[in-house]
């Protein structure tokens, strides 16, 4: 406390000897608003320290993070739960509906062995469909491999 003291005074004398020998002009404006803020900063100097030192900021960040890792691993287990059937159709629908084909024209298999892999067979119109979106589509959301098939 008494060095935080020292560097007040020590700070606001510098800036009253700055302000007297300046001119009375512009550039005297100038040098009490700069004065004005390095006496701020000195002045401000213990809240940086204060929330740098909370441990409960510290905490607050580590258990975002934990949150996060944990959402991502329950969301694998609840796809991994679910059965491949049910996972392709939720895929299909998704996918028909963000690139406007029938279900006809788009059909998904989902085959899992040591890793998930992804198979859309694309018929009809559904061949023009920009095979990039859909295997970058499919990659985001389940994480796995993508093959595009043409019939």
């Amino acid at each position: 406390m008494q060095g935080y003291m020292l560097g007040l005074v020590a700070i606001s004398l510098l800036c009253g000897v700055c302000d007297v020998l300046s001119p009375e002009d512009g550039t005297g404006r100038l040098v009490r608003f700069v004065s004005g803020l390095c006496i701020l900063c000195v002045c401000m100097m213990p809240l940086g320290k204060l929330v740098s030192g909370i441990e409960w900021w510290n905490g607050l960040i580590d258990a975002a993070a934990a949150d996060s890792e944990e959402y991502e691993e329950k969301f694998q287990m609840e796809m991994n739960a679910l059965e491949e059937s049910t996972v392709s159709e939720i895929l299909q629908r998704e996918l028909c509906q963000a690139l406007k084909l029938s279900e006809e024209e788009l059909s998904v298999t989902l085959r899992r062995t040591d890793s998930v892999n992804v198979y859309v067979t694309l018929s009809g119109k559904g061949i023009a469909a920009d095979p990039r979106a859909i295997q970058t589509y499919v990659t985001e959301r389940l994480d796995c491999v993508c093959e595009i098939i043409y019939e």
